[in-house]
């Protein structure tokens, strides 16, 4: 298993899209467990997800509920204890912030959040108005029975519009019934050059979690002066875009049949505990999964 996740800093308003002391722990908490949910569903398979997404979300949602929903939210996503309340609403006004879209010469990042809820349920008009204070929000009502395709489509055309049509058609028009009571949707755009690029290109074998072979166009580059970790456990590498606020991290396992805590080392990173290094590195790439590593 391999850990390839995006981390960057955005300054907004005069307030730092930054984790902090106790939050490192409550996003690494957040993000180990989901990771690890979703390893024992899928034991042998790969898998994409973003915390900050999921997060952002939650947040919204938090903001309009009370009592058992709200607590829940604040208990397990956000890993709240009565000691950390202000550090956590401080860490959610920041998700708010930091989801505006944010363009420089050098990159495009984007966002798009949308709630949809069935129309037999209320939703008070103060609620209404806390989602219109996170940038590039929506909020949906429908009778999913008669019109959800409607809200479907709708949905579609926001993620689409959001992501450059890199994302299409992500829910169909007869995914939303009577049986459907809410549906939450985050959608994240980045488009941004490393400050290096990769230098060739070549083909070869790659093998998915079946050990079933496919010829592969693979990226291939060789990195001077790249940021790296090497440990007992974890190979990692920091691969810097040209807009300094965005930074790759990959880490992979040092055995193929161990494992990595992805909120450990996410934890780790973040809390700056993981000692970095500056070596040659070669790179090899392909369809969003590292393949090799190697430090020399």
């Amino acid at each position: 298993m391999q850990c390839v996740y995006l981390t960057y800093s955005v300054q907004v308003d005069k307030c730092r899209f930054s984790t902090q002391t106790p939050i490192e722990s409550n996003n690494a908490k957040f993000t180990s467990d989901l990771s690890q949910l979703l390893t024992k569903q899928n034991p042998d398979g790969n898998f994409l997800f973003s915390p900050v997404s999921l997060e952002i979300l939650f947040a919204m949602v938090m903001s309009g509920t009370g009592g058992n929903t709200n607590q829940q939210i604040w208990k397990h996503i956000f890993n709240g204890q009565d000691s950390d309340r202000f550090y956590v609403y401080y860490y959610v006004e920041s998700l708010i912030k930091a989801s505006r879209d944010y363009t420089t010469e050098n990159s495009t990042l984007k966002y798009a959040t949308i709630l949809a809820i069935e129309e037999k349920f209320a939703v008070k008009d103060i609620f209404k108005k806390r989602i219109g204070h996170f940038p590039n929000a929506e909020f949906l009502q429908e009778n999913f029975d008669l019109n959800g395709y409607r809200t479907a489509r709708r949905i579609n055309d926001i993620v689409a519009q959001t992501t450059e049509n890199k994302i299409t058609n992500l829910i169909s028009d007869d995914s939303l019934n009577d049986g459907t009571a809410m549906v939450l949707v985050n959608a994240l755009y980045l488009k941004a050059n490393f400050k290096e690029s990769f230098t060739s290109t070549y083909y070869g074998q790659f093998y998915d979690s079946d050990d079933e072979a496919y010829n592969i166009e693979f990226l291939d580059g060789s990195f001077k002066n790249l940021s790296y970790h090497e440990s007992a456990d974890l190979s990692m590498i920091k691969l810097p875009f040209q807009e300094e606020n965005f930074s790759l991290y990959v880490a992979m396992q040092n055995e193929y049949d161990a494992s990595i805590d992805l909120g450990d080392v996410v934890h780790r990173t973040l809390a700056k505990q993981i000692a970095f290094k500056v070596k040659h590195v070669n790179v090899s790439y392909v369809q969003n999964s590292f393949n090799r590593l190697d430090i020399n």
